[in-house]
């Protein structure tokens, strides 16, 4: 399993310190560049490895989109709502880091 850099030990610690969403915006940041690898990998490719990172990046991008989202929705939660924001957060976290590991792989 996946163990992302950051946490969100309590919601105030997090909106009071920036802590985790801090940790986590700067894990999306490194992850940009990563994608911004995987592109240049898919300019450089052909035939089947380039439509393989081709497909990899577009997920990648999309899975990006859903963490950034989901992690504004962390920012924005409040009670109970938060919990369930940052387990959503995280879970997107480790879905785009395996297909990222997956593509890098390729």
């Amino acid at each position: 399993m996946v163990s992302p850099r950051f946490t969100f030990a309590t919601q105030e610690a997090t909106n009071a310190s920036g802590g985790g969403v801090a940790n986590a915006e700067q894990e999306l940041a490194d992850m940009n560049g990563k994608i911004e690898d995987l592109k240049s990998r898919a300019s450089k490719a052909q035939g089947e490895a380039k439509v393989k990172l081709d497909q990899a990046v577009a997920q990648l991008e999309r899975q990006r989109q859903n963490a950034t989202e989901k992690l504004k929705a962390i920012k924005d939660a409040s009670g109970d709502a938060w919990q369930d924001m940052r387990a959503g957060f995280t879970s997107a976290w480790e879905e785009m880091k395996k297909a990222y590991d997956t593509a890098r792989e390729s």
